[in-house]
């Protein structure tokens, strides 16, 4: 009798730490499965997720750049963080006064009080409901033993979430470790900072920027060197730009020129974007509001989600070795081998061939055609040269240096960086102009001339340069 007393005491014994490993692992499993949430602060979409993990660790991904981690916390849970969306419109109101940036800043920087707080409520809540449903579906147990296991459940996770809380350093992040593309920039974090304890002097910038624009726009009917190549009806004015790189004075300097020069199209040739992001894509979304035809030639910085972008604008073409015609001018191009993949290309070796590739491709299109091409579009100069006869005109980009090339047969022109560089260029010290060259094109007859216009944001100085091309 007594050996069944103790028999049934260890059966006992050995449900309860049944029970509790399952309500443990039911509430683990919950967390792991459930505990993605988005959060929304001053216009930045941020998913966070809890992990188990045996150290306490911080992932923030900034797709499709990388990401980087640092330990931050001594709790057995990771914490990742993913930046979804920036939306556009609400971000520059926050940044446009500096009530908002501190605001921003403070949101972003005390983790205690806008995500971890309500993000372990809800984890609470997940924990609790894992332990039970797990442990009924297994041990079949009464109500209240259900709820004993769900507290416990809820306790062990709470306990965690506190620990996480209180021991969290955001100092960890000065030495983090980077992933992906991300690793082969690490300076870009302190652009970022540089970035944001400049930001007062950015915002005058810009603002001298807009209002210098609108000075030369307002007195160009001043300047009697520019001429008037265009008053023939039959010549077209297209807007020749390349490498804006994220920089949203930039997409304000294209709109600019073309309002201002009357421009009849645009061709943009390549890196719209750093890394080619749907975040980086917001950035110019200004784009969407330009009514004249927009013909985009990827480059090495683009990706398959600019291009869709691009297409998607009313107006927006991409050239992908098609034959686009505007104002019976016909256009060819295509796209930078690198703009159909994310992967970072060091081998110069097949880097050359895939150029060369792309020239053969373009030089197969442009003998299709019955008469000689009108403009040629790619985005890496390198070996353009080869394309010498093929068109009257070539356009590039790359090289952040902009360049009016006569020929003997063709016309070479890369209008430099009309981003300045990127979203860098808003406070580097470095002297790349903001710059892009209204091309005058006569169907039939060719390119008469070429306007270069360039802002030096450093000096405030505005050029606008005419060369006269063959005929």
């Amino acid at each position: 009798m007594r050996g069944l007393t103790i028999s049934t005491k260890s059966k006992n014994v050995a449900k309860i730490i049944g029970i509790i490993i399952t309500a443990i692992i039911g509430a683990l499993l919950a967390i792991y499965f459930f505990s993605s949430t988005t959060f929304n602060v001053q216009g930045l979409s941020i998913n966070l997720k809890a992990t188990p993990a045996l150290t306490g660790k911080t992932v923030i991904s900034l797709p499709p750049v990388g990401s980087l981690s640092a330990n931050t916390h001594i709790a057995p849970l990771e914490f990742n963080a993913s930046l979804e969306r920036i939306e556009a419109d609400t971000i520059k109101e926050v940044l446009a006064d500096s009530e908002g940036r501190e605001k921003l800043i403070s949101e972003l920087t005390e983790p205690k009080l806008t995500f971890l707080v309500p993000f372990a409520w809800k984890q609470l809540a997940l924990a609790a409901a894992g332990a039970v449903f797990l442990v009924i579906l297994i041990w079949r147990t009464r109500f209240w033993a259900s709820i004993v296991a769900g507290v416990g459940g809820a306790f062990m996770i709470g306990i965690f979430m506190l620990i996480a809380i209180y021991s969290y350093n955001l100092e960890a992040f000065n030495e983090p470790e980077y992933e992906g593309v991300i690793s082969f920039a690490p300076e870009m974090i302190t652009m970022g900072d540089d970035f944001l304890s400049q930001f007062d002097e950015v915002q005058t910038q810009t603002e001298l920027v807009v209002e210098n624009l609108y000075n030369l726009f307002g007195n160009i009917d001043n300047l009697p060197f520019l001429g008037n190549p265009g008053t023939d009806e039959d010549t077209v004015r297209l807007l020749l730009v390349s490498d804006l790189h994220s920089n949203p004075i930039g997409v304000g300097f294209i709109n600019a020129v073309v309002n201002n020069f009357y421009a009849d199209a645009i061709i943009d040739a390549g890196d719209l974007t750093d890394f080619g992001s749907p975040v980086e894509a917001q950035l110019a979304n200004e784009l969407k509001d330009i009514e004249v035809p927009y013909l985009f030639a990827p480059g090495n910085h683009d990706t398959p989600e600019i291009m869709d972008l691009i297409n998607n604008m009313p107006n927006g073409t991409v050239l992908e070795g098609q034959v686009e015609t505007i104002e019976d001018i016909n256009i060819i191009g295509n796209a930078d081998p690198l703009a159909y993949s994310s992967e970072v290309m060091n081998d110069e070796l097949i880097r050359n061939r895939d150029l060369r590739r792309q020239i053969e491709e373009l030089r197969l299109t442009a003998a299709e055609l019955e008469e000689m091409v009108d403009i040629i579009v790619l985005h890496d100069p390198k070996f353009s040269t080869t394309l010498e006869g093929l068109a009257n005109v070539v356009v590039t980009g790359h090289h952040h240096r902009h360049w009016i090339k006569n020929g003997e047969n063709t016309v070479h022109i890369n209008p430099g960086s009309t981003g300045s560089s990127g979203a860098r260029g808003l406070y580097s010290e470095t002297k790349v102009p903001y710059s892009a060259v209204l091309l005058y094109y006569q169907p039939g007859e060719g390119p008469i001339a070429a306007d270069t216009i360039a802002y030096h944001p450093i000096s405030g100085r505005f050029n606008v340069e005419r060369t006269l091309l063959n005929r």
